[in-house]
């Protein structure tokens, strides 16, 4: 009887990390959209992140006044923060790279070349590997 409850303990477990990294990896593709979507709608947007991501200082928003550079800022300032608050040690990044599904949290590999692409990393539960806990989208 208790190796067949430590069974369901095991089997339980197994199914309860699955379904936390599963809704991990929607959170991190979802996040990483956000970013396409604001590539797509905003033609600033797209032209800042194609050169040179805007360094992160403005707090602006939709009801204030701010230039759309402030409002690129203070958008990316937003999205790092919630990528860092709804991910385990959550970290994304947007940047030019050639082979863009590799890297890690602590080193993206963003080469500077080619393709402009979102990558969204946070930490792989102990059954995991690190490559699975990684989104990445090319904006086109």
């Amino acid at each position: 009887m208790s190796s067949g409850l430590a069974g369901l303990a095991a089997l339980l477990y197994t199914s309860v990390s699955g379904t936390a990294h599963s809704s991990y990896k929607t959170t991190a593709s979802m996040l990483a959209d956000s970013m396409l979507t604001l590539s797509e709608i905003s033609p600033t947007a797209r032209k800042a992140l194609l050169n040179s991501p805007p360094a992160i200082v403005s707090n602006c928003n939709e009801y204030s006044n701010c230039t759309a550079q402030q409002f690129l800022q203070s958008s990316l300032n937003a999205w790092h923060r919630d990528v860092a608050d709804l991910l385990p040690k959550g970290f994304g990044v947007v940047c030019k790279d050639s082979s863009p599904f590799d890297g890690t949290p602590k080193t993206p590999e963003c080469d500077g070349n080619a393709l402009l692409v979102v990558k969204v990393f946070w930490q792989a539960g102990a059954k995991f590997k690190a490559s699975d806990a990684r989104v990445v989208k090319i904006i086109r």
